[in-house]
């Protein structure tokens, strides 16, 4: 819940970027996500969307013995997820897994569920053969790769007008349930209630108005809440049923016209609010996703022959050695914070430039405050080996090693006391930060040597 407790995007400080443009977000790894555990406000793990995408894949990967080849991560300004192609389609985001089926079953769930790609751009596609952006004129996904997700997104995202899928529909949106009411035989008698009696109770049910477990449902309603007779300007759902069985398969433009003729004229029925029922029911029934443009230039490159049946370390041996000549493996050693195999450049520009939490709360300190402060920290990484952690992360786990710690400060130094002249020399335990002549050490055990100059970067 730690994410659902803050301004989120004032956080991140994608407040400040206002256009189609966002910031670089770093990326958060499973390491990170475990981490969450030293937070007061945690007891276990926790993570955001984007790495919640990134483990179910890998779920999906080792457990599910799913190929790469079928997964694909989407991303959109706000949220993160996967479809994966197996039988109609599956999507996972940080919700839920959601079948097709779900998709459409009109639940308050499934609502959240549908909202990113409802309403957001998608800004990336990403794959084992590569990746598409909406806004980089390169692509290095294979074409035909994109081509067939694009259609069976699509094909996903898009269902037939049926009775059951209207009834869903109605339970989706909120506005339409005082249109209808449905007509219940009890003791051979007619009685009626408004559908949204009928799913207030379905909410608090096992049972659903599906029809499966309709009569279940309505036996548990209060026998108060019928009515003797009709409910003024109200359709009865049953006709509505039947209209729809007898224009299955057609338009629904020509269902609206079937449905004007027999609704009849009402302050409920009449054409207006028809039209905007069917309006609606149109987007319920085929979500349109904003997809990068396939006009790109796509750049192919070496596909990374990663398959269910290898071992973690034949994975990891086949990725550093495909790196030198690989993007895709280069970046993912990156990713991995494997720094003993990496160009540090990269990992020091988004220490100093891309984590503003921890400079936001180091700001009015003086420098021996804020470095006795870091100092104390207990110096553990919460990555393995010689893998680093960001500043942020440091500070939000309130533990670092040496050299995350040097780091951690270096940011300080530059962003809230503008110092520029900053070095960073790490020899096996010691580490030493060196700042406009004065020099900072720091305990290390990550065993690492280097020997870098911050202040190109």
């Amino acid at each position: 819940m730690h994410y659902f407790d803050m301004d989120i995007r004032r956080h991140f400080g994608l407040d400040a970027y206002t256009s189609d443009v966002i910031p670089y977000w770093k990326t958060e790894s499973i390491e990170a996500m475990t981490a969450f555990q030293f937070k007061d406000s945690c007891l276990g793990g926790a993570g955001e969307c984007v790495s919640f995408s990134a483990l179910y894949v890998a779920a999906l990967f080792i457990i599910g013995q799913i190929p790469l080849e079928n997964i694909f991560l989407i991303a959109t300004p706000l949220h993160s997820q996967n479809f994966i192609e197996a039988g109609d389609g599956v999507l996972t985001n940080n919700r839920r897994i959601v079948t097709k089926k779900m998709w459409f079953n009109g639940t308050s769930m499934s609502a959240k569920a549908r909202r990113a790609l409802e309403n957001e751009k998608i800004t990336l596609v990403a794959h084992i053969s590569g990746y598409i952006h909406h806004v980089f004129d390169k692509a290095t996904i294979q074409k035909g790769e994109y081509l067939r997700f694009t259609r069976k997104l699509r094909d996903f995202l898009t269902t037939e007008l049926t009775p059951a899928v209207f009834i869903n529909f109605l339970r989706y949106h909120m506005t339409f349930k005082k249109c209808f009411q449905y007509r219940h035989v009890m003791n051979g008698h007619d009685y009626y209630i408004g559908l949204e009696t009928v799913f207030e109770y379905e909410h608090h049910s096992r049972n659903s108005f599906s029809e499966p477990t309709r009569e279940a449902l309505l036996t548990e309603i209060d026998d108060e809440e019928f009515s003797h007779s009709p409910i003024r300007d109200r359709v009865i759902l049953q006709d509505a049923e039947q209209l729809l069985l007898e224009t299955r398969g057609r338009t629904i433009q020509k269902v609206k016209e079937q449905f004007l003729m027999h609704a009849g004229k009402s302050d409920c029925k009449n054409e207006d609010q028809i039209s905007q029922l069917f309006r609606e029911l149109a987007k319920f029934l085929k979500v349109n996703p904003q997809l990068p443009p396939t006009d790109k230039q796509f750049v192919s490159s070496e596909i990374l022959h990663i398959t269910t049946d290898l071992t973690r370390q034949e994975v990891l041996d086949l990725i550093a050695r495909k790196a030198g000549e690989n993007e895709q493996a280069l970046l993912s050693l990156h990713t991995y914070r494997q720094m003993d195999k990496i160009d540090w450049r990269p990992f020091i520009k988004a220490a100093l430039e891309r984590n503003p939490v921890s400079v936001e709360n180091l700001k009015g300190k003086d420098t021996m405050e804020a470095y006795q402060l870091i100092l104390a920290l207990p110096d553990e990484s919460i990555y393995d080996g010689q893998r680093l952690a960001q500043p942020d992360e440091v500070w939000n786990f309130k533990r670092g090693d040496g050299v995350e710690k040097a780091l951690m400060f270096a940011n300080f130094l530059c962003n809230v006391k503008g110092q520029r002249d900053l070095k960073l020399q790490a020899d096996g335990e010691r580490v030493i930060l060196e700042a406009d002549g004065a020099k900072y050490q720091f305990k290390s055990l990550k065993g690492i040597r280097k020997k870098i100059k911050l202040a190109d970067h």
